[in-house]
């Protein structure tokens, strides 16, 4: 094979075939579903859209740190990531696509950016061979334990971290560069650490850490010590000036992380335990990995806490050729280097016994902010990139050996298919349907909204995501919210209306935020109450009503409610498909609860409730409300629309005139 198209080729070809293995479930989909679920995976993507729209001066996104949810709250886009070092690689395809496909396009974009980045350090830094290079970058960029994580996208934006070591590698050898490649290499290092920061906390906090460990390990060695030293004295103010302007770009950032802590309290240490990483979690792929996933049931790691999240095995194959490597090439200074850093951070970031055992107490006691860092396995995915440089390093030298060099390119799709695991996903489509739900049920006029939906089966957090978006979506602020914190004494985390009872609690709760925070006073509140399509078998579109403004006390009309079954299932006749009443559920108000199904309805097809309904004998105002029900099983998609009906007094015929006195 030609090397020179080898030397083209290859990196792309590798970074199409990873992006395409760890993303599978969306490209094979043609994109119609997005990894990983409703929840983190929308909230990293609302931080996204507020930036976006942050950028473009949208008077509801004009303070950076508050977004519109949680209203009235200031300040609390402090109480979890921001994104910010990662929002102008979503701006362009926000240009050309939806929401919801430049996110897809944007979770694509930095695996390419991860790969590539990995391939600067790799390449051009170690200088192992194109194909050793593209084979350990795309374990980096396309890791299991990274993929694992597809619901916490925040871990995604990782670029900056191989183009800070590849700078921190090149400093190491500061006395084979020219005077300016120094300079530049400083702020290099400082502005990608920065960047980082600014991109994800976890990941940009383990950089700091690792380059922290890293430069002790280093000073440990004679040919490294000698280089800093000169590389300090003879650029302090090129020092000094990098790590002003980092201090000065992370202090927006830095003050409000603070304020937090302060506010709420660092992470405590038996909650840091639940995730600190015990021996054979280094092993441990989880059930869902290609490969791997039938050891999963093994006893090794059977016990191990929290553990979707301490699925941080770099894979069995990279892990035993990687040890394999660090030895062979322990002559190598570069490699063993790597090898040695890697082991103590692996022995740093280890539970060793059940009692807490383990040097985490230290870095968690003494380290800058190691008390916001809760989730330690995270670790895994900055760690894979000792396990690149090493796999790199092996495949290099087995490229130099005549009689074994055929066995690169198997070794290394061996290598890539390993780290193959499975995600969740969830439909596009059907996200988009429920924002729109919740927008469509906003009043007009409303300046701040809460919703609540009606005999909800998921969880919490999938309907607090629903009303932040229904909110960026309506421009109209929201009570509802979800984040790495609460706001003080705030009473909406589960606005779910099951039954009567809950319409009394959530409006109550809703009543006391509202009087409590004197921001709210004097603004249009409404409340939207949603029904969401969300059982296997059964969905329903509203499509129309038709129903009188006023009627008498007591009065009849003709009234028409027109849905749509959206399938998989028909309606068939007899089995307790039926129009319900609501607002309140299964009342009774107008003189029926329950209106038959007329005829069978296919998916797709739309059918048309014709019955009379009687007034109530009191006058006043009636909430008109109606909703698929399948009577024994669940409630079906959406309500239609709220409609008030004015039951007036009956008009009372005159008395008649007495006849005029005839003897007049």
């Amino acid at each position: 094979m030609n090397p020179k198209l080898i030397d083209r080729w290859a990196p792309v070809v590798i970074c199409v075939a990873g992006l395409v293995l760890a993303h599978h479930e969306m490209v094979l989909s043609g994109f119609a579903v997005t990894q990983n679920d409703l929840g983190d995976t929308r909230f990293v993507h609302y931080l996204l859209e507020h930036g976006l729209q942050w950028l473009l001066g949208n008077p509801l996104h004009a303070d950076f740190w508050s977004p519109p949810y949680f209203a009235p709250a200031q300040g609390h886009g402090a109480w979890s990531e921001t994104m910010a070092g990662a929002i102008w690689v979503y701006v362009p395809f926000r240009i050309l696509f939806d929401p919801h496909d430049a996110f897809q396009a944007w979770g694509l974009a930095l695996g390419a950016l991860n790969f590539f980045a990995a391939y600067l350090l790799l390449k051009r830094g170690f200088s192992f061979s194109t194909l050793g290079a593209s084979v350990g970058s795309a374990l980096f960029a396309f890791s299991a334990v990274r993929i694992n994580q597809t619901m916490h996208w925040q871990l995604f934006p990782h670029f900056y971290t191989p183009i800070a070591l590849y700078a921190a590698y090149r400093l190491a050898a500061a006395s084979k560069l020219t005077e300016q490649q120094r300079v530049g290499h400083i702020f290099l290092l400082v502005g990608a650490t920065v960047g980082q920061l600014w991109s994800s906390i976890y990941l940009g906090w383990f950089l700091v850490f690792v380059l922290a460990v890293g430069l002790a390990l280093g000073l440990c060695w004679e040919k490294p010590r000698q280089e800093f030293w000169p590389l300090l004295k003879n650029h302090p103010w090129s020092w000094a000036l990098a790590l002003a302007l980092g201090v000065a770009v992370l202090l927006p950032m830095g003050w409000r992380y603070l304020a937090v802590e302060k506010e709420f309290g660092g992470r405590p240490f038996n909650e840091v335990l639940t995730m600190l990483p015990m021996p054979t979690t280094w092993l441990h792929m989880g059930k869902d990995s290609w490969l791997w996933g039938s050891l999963a049931s093994w006893p090794t790691f059977k016990g191990i806490s929290m553990e979707h999240e301490q699925r941080c095995g770099f894979g069995l194959i990279a892990s035993g050729l990687a040890a394999l490597t660090f030895w062979q090439q322990r002559k190598d200074p570069r490699v063993i280097y790597v090898g040695v850093l890697l082991v103590v951070l692996l022995a740093t970031t280890t539970l060793y016994s059940a009692d807490g055992t383990t040097p985490w107490r230290i870095v968690y006691e003494y380290f800058p902010a190691a008390k916001a860092i809760r989730a330690v396995s995270r670790a895994s995915i900055v760690y894979m990139l000792g396990i690149s440089v090493a796999v790199a390093a092996a495949l290099t030298a087995l490229a130099k050996n005549e009689q074994l060099k055929w066995a690169v390119l198997p070794i290394g799709a061996l290598l890539v298919y390993e780290q193959g695991y499975n995600t969740p996903a969830f439909s596009k489509a059907d996200n988009r349907r429920d924002i729109a739900a919740v927008v469509a049920a906003i009043e007009p006029g409303c300046e701040v909204m809460l919703m609540s939906p009606v005999q909800g089966y998921g969880p919490y957090w999938k309907y607090q995501l629903d009303a932040m978006w229904a909110s960026l979506v309506a421009g109209v602020p929201t009570v509802n919210g979800y984040s790495g914190q609460s706001p003080k004494n705030w009473p909406l985390g589960d606005t779910d209306l099951r039954s009567p009872n809950d319409e009394q609690r959530v409006q109550q709760a809703a009543s006391y935020w509202f009087q409590s925070q004197p921001k709210l006073k004097g603004k249009k509140p409404c409340w939207a109450r949603v029904g969401f399509n969300e059982g296997p078998n059964f969905g329903s579109e509203f499509v129309s009503m038709q129903a009188p403004a006023k009627l008498p006390t007591g009065a009849q009309a003709d009234v028409e409610v027109t849905y749509k079954n959206l399938g998989p299932k028909p309606w068939p006749m007899g089995v307790g498909v039926r129009l319900g009443a609501q607002a309140p559920q299964d009342n009774s108000q107008w003189g029926r609860a329950r209106v038959e199904l007329p005829h069978e309805v296919a998916p797709g097809q739309n059918v048309t409730f014709r019955f009379p309904i009687t007034a109530p004998l009191q006058p006043g105002q009636y909430a008109f409300q109606w909703r698929i029900v399948v009577d024994g099983v669940q409630w079906v998609g959406a309500l239609t629309k709220m409609h008030v009906i004015d039951v007036v007094p009956s008009e009372v015929p005159p008395l008649l005139a007495a006849p005029p006195d005839a003897g007049q």
